[in-house]
């Protein structure tokens, strides 16, 4: 076989089963950075932090979790809202062009958002300082909780950056916002190993970050700047009431935004509280391995945000159905890959090279692993759902929070075992999930009713 036919055999494979475009390529590579940071990172934090200050470390990411208290799910309501107005417009030489009364209610809606966030903002961060402390204090260390403080404003700084990001990604510019992303964590992690090895272990983290968040900053700025320039000067004459459009739908994803918190960033700094920082960087540098797997195939759907958004605005059914049936299929296909190579690391590789004693045992990799498959379908039926301006998991994340914080908090605190909080952890995963496919197959044929008799807006 010639090599240049086995060559266009594997682009149209690619092309045509995989639905790789560029969006997805450069989610792929961020992701793929992700996998290669995650090795690195787990290096540089072996070999220059102690397991007390991996658990500083880990707790710190986890912490800034709390910023959902401000976020809500407001970036990814922008992102729908702002695709919702863009499939009638469109964006030449970096401005946007279409009918008046569509460019004034995207504007008003940008407006509408940066308002939001001058407003809660602040009130998160406080939210996050006093959290922290309650966390780290006991640790009695006034250097680690000032080091927390500054952490915390750079991470309000960040989602203020996220916001730009996700209104300009809301007009089909994916690629465009994951360069950008994936520049600012390259920088961000180089920054932090370099300064690992200078000595300045969890001030490292603090200024690493502050250090991507100025050059994503700037290169954003740079690649957006006609865009908010027009923004800027633009005079709206068509009024439209955005809190009552968004208010409702934002209540609802923020109870669910709150419920994810409790299952996604939650279990480090409990486990620290009752364990210590030890045990909190074993379960702290688990979670992160298991998280970057599941990112990976959950880019299939993630960049496929806005095209959901079009399809809905445009009510092309048939389109829709079929991108969605095939991302499930694609991101499933993706994560059983992911979990046989991973496999291959934990059993083989980490115990030669000593990583296996910072981590979690291998049956805790497996429970959670097998979790991470309801994950990833769970998010792509989230994703189509919340294309349609539906909020249909709010309860049942609210569910999953205080199911999966409590299971934690109980086993750790009446029965000192990790391995029974993570056991815990999964086994409410894979229940949620198969309340969340039922609530899919239901709404979704509610959807299609509605589109039939004209009733959706």
């Amino acid at each position: 076989m010639p090599i240049l036919f086995r060559i266009n055999l594997v682009k149209n494979l690619l092309k045509d089963y995989f639905s790789i475009n560029k969006a997805l390529i450069w989610t792929l590579v961020f992701k793929a950075w992700l996998m290669l940071k995650g090795p690195a990172s787990l290096f540089f934090l072996i070999y220059f932090l102690s397991p007390v200050e991996q658990g500083y470390w880990y707790v710190f990411i986890n912490l800034s979790a709390l910023m959902l208290f401000a976020e809500l799910g407001f970036n990814t309501i922008t992102t729908q809202f702002v695709s919702h107005e863009y499939a009638l417009l469109k964006l030449e030489n970096g401005e946007i062009t279409g009918p008046r009364y569509n460019i004034d209610r995207l504007f008003e809606l940008i407006k509408y958002a940066v308002k939001f966030y001058v407003i809660v903002l602040p009130v998160a961060l406080i939210i996050m300082w006093i959290f922290g402390f309650f966390v780290l204090g006991k640790e009695k260390q006034i250097g680690l909780v000032t080091a927390w403080f500054v952490y915390a404003f750079l991470g309000a700084a960040n989602l203020l950056l996220s916001l730009v990001q996700y209104i300009y990604q809301g007009l089909d510019k994916v690629e465009d916002i994951q360069k950008n992303i994936l520049f600012g964590s390259v920088t961000m992690a180089l920054s932090s190993w370099v300064l690992l090895i200078l000595g300045f272990k969890i001030w490292a983290l603090i200024i690493g970050n502050f250090i991507g968040l100025v050059i994503m900053s700037v290169f954003l700025l740079m690649k957006t700047k006609r865009f908010w320039m027009q923004f800027l000067r633009h005079k709206i004459f068509n009024k439209s009431n955005w809190f009552k459009e968004v208010g409702g739908l934002q209540g609802r994803y923020a109870v669910s935004w709150l419920g994810s918190f409790f299952v996604t960033s939650f279990i480090t700094p409990i486990v620290m509280y009752f364990s210590g920082p030890v045990a909190a960087g074993k379960v702290g540098m688990t979670l992160a391995i298991t998280s970057s797997l599941i990112n990976i195939p959950s880019s299939w759907g993630m960049v496929r945000i806005p095209q959901f958004n079009i399809l809905v605005a445009q009510k092309n059914r048939e389109l829709l159905d079929r991108l969605f049936k095939k991302i499930q299929q694609q991101s499933t296909m993706v994560y059983l890959i992911g979990v046989f190579f991973l496999a291959l690391l934990l059993i083989f590789i980490f115990p030669i090279i000593g990583w296996d004693k910072r981590i979690l045992p291998l049956s805790n990799f497996g429970v959670l692993l097998l979790s991470g498959f309801a994950s990833v379908s769970t998010c792509n039926m989230a994703f189509y759902l919340r294309a349609h301006k539906e909020e249909p998991y709010m309860w049942l994340s609210v569910l999953n929070g205080a199911a999966t914080s409590s299971l934690v908090i109980i086993a750790l605190h009446f029965f000192n075992s990790v391995s029974m909080a993570i056991g815990g952890y999964a086994l409410t995963q894979l229940v949620i999930f198969y309340f969340a496919h039922l609530i899919f197959i239901k709404k979704k044929g509610q959807v299609v009713l509605k589109q039939g008799t004209g009733l959706e807006s």
